[in-house]
């Protein structure tokens, strides 16, 4: 679509910090500091408890450019050739997203990973089974699931997996948090989700620089009056063991 399309359906929105100039989105100047989730000094009792997202600081988010708009009552949309997720995600899908497992019947700590998810009452939770016999177990549990039968065995392998199933969701208009099985959870996730990007991940990063990204200077003799006057940005790697995808 051109421009004017998708600034109608991503309004500038207006803000009284000072914006850089950037068509068609604007970047919000921060002058908060940034939180650090690694701290040694954090006061809550239980350091993985979620922070909120104080929008006072940060602002609120900005407008994502879905397939099936948020205010379109017809919803899931595309399902052709999609019918059987179209009627999982309606029965499932709560504000059009869903927390979701890829897994087949081999997949080491399932067990415990369900009963986890069971017990926190995550209404909007599925799993998307690669294999019959894992549909079998997962009706006698009563989860709701989407068989996509593959034959592919290995982590790696279903990882990569992951990619071209999630497409699947998107394409109807369903928000996915993709999860492995070996994530533990202490609560709901989805209020605590910004979404503000077509795509949150979890961080390989060890502390609050490489988590979030840093600027490190080049040291490098051979760069004569330019060293220590160049930078590159590092960040440590994404991770694919939990991701949203809105």
């Amino acid at each position: 679509s051109d421009s004017s399309d998708v600034l109608a359906r991503n309004p500038v929105r207006e803000n009284p910090r000072r914006v850089a100039p950037l068509d068609p989105f604007t970047v919000r100047a921060i002058d908060g500091a940034r939180p650090d989730a690694f701290s040694p000094d954090d006061a809550r009792e239980n350091m993985c408890e979620p922070k909120s997202v104080d929008a006072k600081v940060w602002g609120s988010p900005r407008a994502l450019d879905y397939i099936v708009s948020p205010s379109d009552p017809v919803w899931p949309q595309n399902c052709e050739n999609r019918t059987d997720l179209c009627d999982v995600l309606r029965r499932v899908a709560v504000n059009r997203e869903v927390l979701a497992a890829v897994a087949n019947s081999q997949a080491p700590g399932l067990d415990e990973f369900l009963r986890m998810l069971k017990a926190l009452n995550i209404p909007n939770f599925m799993v998307i089974a690669l294999d019959v016999p894992l549909s079998v177990k997962l009706t006698s549990l009563g989860v709701p699931y989407y068989l996509k039968i593959d034959d592919v065995q290995g982590n790696h392998k279903v990882s990569a997996k992951k990619f071209a199933l999630i497409e699947e969701f998107v394409a109807v208009g369903c928000s996915v948090l993709l999860t492995d099985t070996d994530v533990a959870y202490q609560q709901n996730p989805f209020p605590y989700l910004y979404r503000d990007s077509d795509i949150e991940s979890m961080s390989d990063g060890f502390d609050n620089d490489s988590a979030n990204g840093f600027l490190q200077t080049i040291d490098d003799a051979s760069m004569g009056p330019a060293r220590k006057r160049a930078g590159s940005f590092r960040a440590a790697a994404l991770n694919s063991g939990m991701w949203y995808v809105g």
